[in-house]
């Protein structure tokens, strides 16, 4: 929470100084590779998605009242735990992460299945891309959310980027 309390007080200095408002979402995760735990957290509707062998699950959604933004007002510590998510949870026997935007689930702009499309788009990544699949994973989501934002005559932001974990333990084993 430490980290998102100084961005949150670092953006609304920037607001004091300008104009224009600055205020975003985040999502952010590390990834302990000695250990193989990951730890992740979300402010406001960006995401954390878990990629498994078999799927991909939403693993940290900042909650909050409403809408939620970093760099929208001042907040408490206590409020700001109620508006975020946070995760840690071992590795082992999964693919990656995939942290995202809100445009790629919100209900009407982005995929139906966001968990799906996740899992998907990592699936077919790792075999068209064995080598650099976290980057082929990452432009297939976004692509295939703008055609899918196009087709539902809707638009919001997208940002994806996608890490992997390493070979999954039994395919090191080979």
């Amino acid at each position: 929470m430490d980290m998102f309390l100084a961005i949150n007080e670092h953006l609304i200095g920037l607001n004091i100084q300008n104009v224009t408002v600055s205020r975003t979402t985040l999502s952010l995760a590390v990834f302990d590779r000695v250990d193989r735990v990951l730890m992740a957290a979300s402010a406001g509707d960006s995401h954390v998605y878990f990629v498994g062998r078999s799927s991909a699950s939403n693993v940290a959604t900042g909650t909050g009242a409403g809408r939620f933004f970093l760099g929208q007002s001042p907040i408490s510590r206590p409020d700001l735990a109620a508006a975020c998510a946070a995760v840690v949870m071992p590795v082992v026997g999964a693919r990656g992460v995939v942290l995202a935007s809100d445009g790629i689930s919100t209900d009407g702009i982005g995929f139906d299945d966001p968990c799906n499309a996740v899992y998907q788009a990592v699936g077919d990544a790792v075999i068209t891309h064995p080598v650099n699949w976290s980057l082929a994973a990452a432009r297939a989501l976004v692509t295939r959310c703008c055609q899918v934002q196009e087709v539902n005559g809707s638009g919001d932001d997208i940002s994806v980027a996608v890490g992997e974990f390493g070979a999954i333990e039994h395919e090191r084993e080979r």
